[in-house]
């Protein structure tokens, strides 16, 4: 069974409960009623406006009030004429209207108003978060390898989830004090926004950070395209937060906002944007978290097999930084893993010869490790591959042959660990990364590119995830217009 599909079954089963319980408990209303200023009261009489609506099943006499059970009995509305006498006779009336819906909740003096079980609202949404937590966290368990763009999908929902889960508890504690139905709802509308604004502060820092490093990077490493990606997610993070009211000021233009139809449209359009700012800046700290994780992991040893994934060489076939930090990693690997163990690990350098270089880079890897003393037996040369799966494919290959069951490592520049992980799995090659550094501002351009990537290949996922939200918020805004609730 596909963890979508439990998940939805799972809510609708949460989704049932919840009506069978305000059913149960919203069928009595609890309503306290203040006495008459200065009045003693000595009883209370009340009538029906409307037979066979509710009935009163108890009166509870205070010094300053009474609190009146009122039992729904079948779909209608009705007053409820209460009067108010004291020792010598003097009456006070008051008239109070009470709403019986379809299912048998007593509501008082909105269709939409106070009325008792509230708290069972933010009960089912912390209920719909708590197992979307529950069934992400169970998906990153049966993960076998974290090089998977699923992780990361994964872990964006249960930061979402979790956030909304906080504020579904605060709304919770303000729900026991009788709110009425329509400010529960608007908060579960407006749950979304409260999101973004929440995670502001730390987005705002982030995008200022990418900024200032895109710029350093274009200063660096000249004017490119990708070089821009870092100012353009700054400024869409930035600017979509404060779009709302920019929208706002488009559409007062164009419809009667304050009217009722206007102010669904407004809601509805807002709701869009945040859920979708919302779900990609969980979708950008799930990235950082994860690139932080494989950052810092240290791979278990021993290892059969280090590849290491070539790139650009110079004019003269010897190696240029970004490739000779990433061999000097397989060697400081390979020297860490010999002086634990005592076992000697198999270099594969991995790497085509391109058009204007005059050896492979497998070749130009292979003459540096023999320069730091690696013996040429101990190096396994692959040198046809033009793209990271074919450095992967055809090193499999290599190794497949050498060894039935081998362990692999595979070295490259820190930015571009997780991505060469997750085609290595692609290929079947379960393998650990290892990453050599890189210059900071290069690094976090790196990582927008991996969200970027992480976007193209969950593209289905996250646009199925986008959509419910979406379509969630439209029914419940089509409910809302037709039953005026806002």
């Amino acid at each position: 069974m596909k963890k979508e599909f439990k998940i939805i079954l799972v809510s609708l089963v949460f989704f049932l409960l919840t009506l069978l319980a305000i059913h149960v408990v919203g069928n009595t209303l609890y309503d306290t009623v203040q006495y008459p200023t200065g009045m003693e009261v000595e009883h209370i009489t009340y009538t029906y406006s409307k037979e066979g609506i509710v009935t009163v099943s108890e009166i509870q006499k205070g010094n300053e009030s009474a609190t009146l059970s009122i039992r729904g009995e079948k779909k209608g509305e009705t007053s409820l004429l209460i009067s108010f006498f004291d020792k010598e006779g003097n009456q006070e009336t008051y008239d109070e209207k009470y709403y019986v819906h379809p299912f048998g909740l007593v509501t008082k003096n909105t269709y939409f108003g106070t009325f008792h079980g509230t708290y069972f609202i933010p009960l089912f949404m912390i209920s719909i978060f708590i197992t979307l937590i529950y069934f992400n966290i169970q998906s990153l368990k049966k993960k076998k390898t974290i090089y998977s763009y699923s992780v990361v999908t994964d872990l964006s929902i249960i930061l979402f989830s979790l956030v909304h889960l906080v504020g579904e508890f605060l709304t919770l504690r303000q729900t026991f004090e009788y709110l009425e139905l329509y400010i529960i709802y608007d908060d579960i509308i407006n749950s979304f926004s409260r999101f973004s604004f929440l995670i502001f502060p730390f987005m705002f820092l982030l995008s200022i950070f990418l900024v200032v490093n895109n710029i350093k990077l274009i200063r660096k490493e000249g004017y490119r395209f990708s070089n821009l990606l870092g100012i353009l997610l700054g400024c869409f993070l930035i600017l979509g937060t404060f779009s709302t009211d920019f929208i706002y000021r488009i559409l007062d233009q164009l419809i009667d906002v304050h009217g009722p139809l206007g102010h669904h449209i407004e809601i509805f359009i807002n709701s869009i944007i945040y859920v979708t700012l919302g779900y990609f800046e969980c979708l950008m700290v799930s990235n950082i978290l994860i690139g932080i994780y494989i950052h810092t992991k240290k791979p278990e040893i021993p290892k059969d097999f280090v590849l290491i994934l070539g790139c650009g060489i110079r004019k003269d076939g010897t190696l240029m930084p970004l490739l000779k930090g990433r061999v000097d990693k397989a060697l400081e690997f390979a020297k860490e893993q010999e002086e634990k163990t005592g076992k000697k690990i198999t270099f594969i350098p991995s790497g085509g010869q391109g058009p204007d270089e005059i050896i492979s880079e497998a070749k130009a890897i292979s003459n540096y490790l023999m320069e730091q003393g690696i013996p040429k037996k101990q190096i396994l040369l692959e040198d046809q591959s033009t793209t990271t799966k074919e450095n992967f494919l055809f090193s499999k290959r290599i190794m497949d042959k050498k060894k039935k069951h081998y362990s692999a490592i595979f070295s490259t520049s820190d930015y571009h660990v997780f991505r060469s992980g997750v085609i290595a799995n692609k290929v079947g090659l379960n393998a650990d990364g290892i990453g050599s550094k890189t210059k900071y501002y290069f690094y976090t351009n790196a990582l927008i590119r991996e969200f970027i990537a992480n976007l193209y290949n969950e593209k289905r996922r996250h646009i199925r995830i986008i959509l419910s939200i979406i379509i969630g918020i439209a029914g419940l805004l089509v409910f809302s217009y037709y039953a005026k609730i806002l």
